[in-house]
C-alpha cells in the first residue's frame, strides 16, 4: 500500500505531466515514450487530441430526425387519457412513413436538426444555420413508454 502511494506521488510530481493553461479544468498533459497525450483526472480516460473548452458541449450535441409532430386536443390531455392520446401519437408518427401512409397533420416529419442538452435546457437546433427550432427546459419533459399494456 505503501508502494502505491508512493507511486501515485510520483505521478503528480513527474516531469513528464504537465499543467498546461491551454486545457480545461481536469485535463493534464502526459509526454512519455509512446507520444504526448491527454489524460482527463476525473474520469481516467485519456485521448491523443489535444481537448478543448468545447468538448463537453461537442460532447452533449446530438444528430437527430424528426419523426414530425401532430396536435393533441386539449380535452385528450386529461388524467386517464393522456398516456392512452400520447400513445397513439407516437404510433401515427412512427408507423406512418414505414407503411407509406399519408402523414396528414403530420408537420416537420423527416427534418434534421441537432440536439443539444446544455445544464437544464433541451434545444433543438438548425444543423445548416444553427437557428433555434425549440428550445425547453429537461425538468417540464415526460417520458413516455409505447407499445406495452395497449398503450397505457
Amino acid at each position: 500500500l505503501l508502494h502505491f502511494y508512493k507511486n501515485l506521488y510520483n505521478i503528480w510530481n513527474d516531469q513528464s505531466l504537465e499543467l498546461d493553461s491551454d486545457l480545461p479544468p481536469g485535463w493534464r498533459t502526459i509526454r512519455d515514450s509512446t507520444g504526448t497525450y491527454y489524460w482527463h483526472v476525473p474520469t481516467g480516460t485519456t485521448q491523443w487530441q489535444h481537448p478543448s473548452y468545447s468538448t463537453e458541449e461537442e460532447q452533449n450535441c446530438f444528430a437527430v430526425r424528426s419523426l414530425g409532430w401532430v396536435e393533441i386536443p386539449e380535452e385528450e390531455l386529461t388524467p386517464g387519457k393522456s398516456s392512452l392520446a400520447v400513445n397513439n401519437c407516437i404510433q401515427q408518427l412512427s408507423h406512418s412513413k414505414a407503411e407509406g401512409r399519408d402523414t396528414v397533420g403530420a408537420w416537420g416529419e423527416g427534418q434534421d436538426m441537432m440536439m443539444v442538452l446544455k445544464k437544464d435546457t433541451l434545444s433543438l437546433m438548425d444543423p445548416v444555420d444553427h437557428s433555434l427550432i425549440h428550445c425547453q427546459p429537461i425538468i417540464n419533459i415526460h417520458v413516455w413508454g409505447v407499445g406495452c399494456n395497449n398503450g397505457r
